[in-house]
């Protein structure tokens, strides 16, 4: 399954101010080797309640008409009991910023909304693997599209507990009062995943996503071989493709998209473009890039 056409957008590096809201990563990630967290896959109680309270609640605006609705999640600290973590901090070993919603989330979910209505992309009957998913938006964006299933990951499994699927619950259920005479059409299975990426083949299939989104996910360059090894572990070789949403360098940490682009093409596996920037003259540009294999 092909899912995108076109030519890709025009870039141009601006590195921005990192006291500028989006310019910055908050805490730098720790160096030295760090003890990463188990893979494993999180099960949902039976008989626990669907949906949240609509005052735990805020709507995202994706884009004309268009908003989903995510939890107001507790302190980031409190959840993990580490009162020195703030929800926008990176802590090697121990928590990778999820529970914040970092702009290129929404950026790659708009993304989707536009090529779907263009008719690039179709999501119906798609496997989807989200890689470092906190919120989770764009793979609840895939599911109410018809994919087939969907899978979360992100390092935490506290992220996943305490706002990943209560996410994916309050927007099913918000789907299904909007259209209550109409059968639902959001029939595919979600599963969701925690741990550090080296560790994740054993449960994710081989060659076996048609896409892979993630957003913010390139600021620690001691991590980027491992997401990419994921990527080419888990994606499809004949019409995959993986949507890589970032800002264009993350200030403290060391990441960029520069760098990452050249990590790939010395590889040599895979085809890497850039399709959409965005530059709203406040903070750092961002940018999705599309990954497919040669």
């Amino acid at each position: 399954m092909d899912f995108f056409g076109g030519e890709p957008a025009p870039f141009k590096f601006n590195f921005g101010d990192a006291t500028q809201p989006g310019g910055s990563f908050g805490t730098a990630a720790e160096t030295g080797t760090v003890q990463a967290l188990p893979a494993e896959e999180i099960t949902i109680a039976t008989g626990r309640p669907v949906g949240e309270n609509e005052e735990e609640l805020e709507t995202v605006h994706i884009g004309p008409g268009l908003q989903l609705v995510k939890k107001r999640p507790r302190n980031a600290g409190i959840v993990l009991g580490d009162q020195t973590i703030t929800d926008s901090d990176l802590k090697a070993g121990e928590y990778e910023g999820g529970f914040k919603l970092w702009e290129c989330a929404v950026d790659l979910t708009a993304h989707l909304r536009e090529e779907c209505e263009s008719g690039k992309l179709s999501l119906q009957g798609a496997n989807v693997l989200e890689l470092g998913c906190g919120h989770g938006l764009p793979g609840i964006f895939s599911l109410l599209q018809g994919a087939d299933g969907v899978v979360l990951q992100d390092y935490n499994r506290e992220v996943l507990e305490e706002l990943t699927i209560p996410n994916v619950e309050a927007n099913l259920a918000r789907h299904l009062l909007s259209s209550p005479s109409e059968p639902p059409a959001v029939e595919g299975a979600v599963r969701y995943l925690a741990g550090d990426w080296g560790l994740l083949d054993p449960l994710l299939p081989p060659r076996s996503f048609d896409l892979v989104l993630t957003t913010d996910t390139i600021y620690n360059t001691a991590s980027q071989p491992k997401l990419f090894a994921l990527i080419k572990h888990c994606l499809k070789r004949e019409g995959g493709i993986a949507l890589v949403a970032q800002k264009s360098y993350y200030f403290g940490v060391g990441g960029s998209i520069h760098q990452f682009e050249e990590m790939v093409r010395q590889d040599g596996e895979m085809k890497i473009e850039m399709v959409q920037t965005f530059a709203d003259g406040s903070s750092n540009v961002r940018a999705i890039l599309k990954l497919s294999f040669c």
